[in-house]
């Protein structure tokens, strides 16, 4: 982002994640890995991220309960599940709340 300004910047990055995040629920390091691709300054980066966590526009436990409920109804095996969760940059606490409310053991 070449504004010279920090609100400036701070401000499109918010736009460019709520486009981002429109129509579907995105995780804090997918947020992050497009932020990136889009040129953002990592420190304006971390700052959107607060942002968007304290607007509850990302919430990494309610990302991994979603896909989790998702893929689950449609018949995937926890292994599979677990497998897509992480490749969305999910961390395993946020993961192991979503296997223990589909009720699947986790070791």
């Amino acid at each position: 982002m070449s504004s010279s300004k920090p609100a400036n910047d701070l401000s499109r990055a918010l736009a460019m994640v709520g486009r981002y995040t429109r129509g579907r629920v995105r995780s804090s390091e997918e947020v992050l890995a497009y932020l990136r691709r889009r040129g953002v300054l990592p420190a304006t980066a971390a700052r959107v991220i607060v942002e968007c966590r304290a607007r509850g526009v990302l919430d990494d436990d309610t990302c991994a309960r979603l896909w989790a409920d998702h893929w689950a109804r449609r018949g995937y095996a926890w292994q599979a599940i677990h497998a897509k969760l992480t490749a969305k940059g999910l961390d395993e606490q946020a993961i192991g709340r979503a296997a223990r409310r589909l009720g699947t053991a986790v070791d």
